[in-house]
């Protein structure tokens, strides 16, 4: 039951990033073949081809999750095996991806809290965090003010550059137009500009790399756990299915048990001399594969003597 929920979570989250690897994937395609319409937007083409290859590689990730828990769910033990070695390469990549969108949500996070505090009443005081966003900020604001109460063309005197129609159309959205009272007052247009910013894009953008971050953890960790109750599955020649790590079939040491089969209906590991039935392929203690016409000399023993 255990492997069974595992083996559904594994398949729902890889539906999950399958999903928005398609999604990002196209966004991105369609931006950029649409780049000329939507310049004003976009900004730069960068973007759109970014989008394309972080898309490619969440859906590739994606895809070798469904190929490795299909195939390490199999009952062979070479396709097992396959299997193995895909959901490695899948935790890897998995692992590696939780990493870099943790890092990225994290730095997004400390830096909207740096920008959160520049509307506050105590302002960045000594906190450098602030200090460094506010010196960031005020070079966008400044840009936004001239466009949107000046009707400014383009930004001046900045190394910033926004694109008017956007940029006009959202000081619209807050609010913001020209002759408006924030139009008299530069600081309460920064307040204003900071606040939406910071509670429409800031918190919702850093929430969702942070929380994709954690959906990939437990994917990772999920996959471990399908790898390890894989460990000690074994395939005999018939093609049925057994497990070592049964607590029935590895008795504790010194515990006393009876074999009603015939003696040779068991097997000596070569490696570690642990007995055997002669249904298991593998030692189910070592993982040693079964040599041919193994038989023990008795019917009956005692565990780990």
């Amino acid at each position: 039951m255990c492997c069974f929920s595992v083996k559904t979570l594994l398949n729902v989250i890889n539906f999950i990033f399958a999903l928005t690897g398609a999604v990002v994937l196209g966004v991105g395609s369609y931006a950029t073949v649409k780049f000329s319409e939507y310049a004003d937007v976009i900004g730069d083409v960068k973007l759109p081809i970014a989008m394309i290859v972080f898309g490619a590689v969440i859906l590739l990730t994606a895809v070798l999750g469904f190929i490795g828990v299909r195939k390490a769910s199999n009952s062979d033990q070479k396709v097992i095996r396959q299997g193995r070695c895909v959901l490695i390469m899948y935790a890897v990549l998995m692992f590696l991806i939780f990493v870099m969108q943790l890092a990225v949500g994290a730095s997004i996070a400390v830096f909207v809290g740096g920008v959160s505090k520049i509307s506050s009443s105590e302002g960045c005081k000594d906190d450098e965090i602030c200090k460094k966003a506010e010196e960031k900020v005020v070079k966008y604001v400044t840009c936004a003010f001239n466009l949107t109460c000046y009707d400014a063309e383009e930004c001046q005197g900045t190394s910033v550059t926004l694109a008017p129609k956007t940029t006009r159309n959202l000081m619209k959205e807050m609010g913001i137009e020209k002759g408006s009272s924030y139009c008299g007052n530069s600081t309460a247009f920064q307040n204003r500009v900071v606040d939406y910013i910071v509670q429409n894009f800031g918190r919702p953008i850093a929430g969702t790399f942070i929380g994709f971050a954690m959906l990939e953890f437990f994917a990772f960790v999920f996959t471990m756990c399908q790898l390890c109750s894989k460990k000690n599955k074994h395939t005999d020649p018939n093609g049925e299915t057994f497990y070592g790590s049964l607590a029935a079939q590895k008795p504790n040491y010194g515990q006393s048990f009876v074999v009603s089969a015939t003696p040779s209906n068991y097997w000596n590991c070569p490696r570690c001399t642990y007995e055997n039935h002669m249904d298991f392929a593998y030692c189910a203690m070592c993982n040693t594969k079964r040599p041919e016409n193994s038989t023990t000399a008795y019917g009956s023993a005692l565990a780990g003597v």
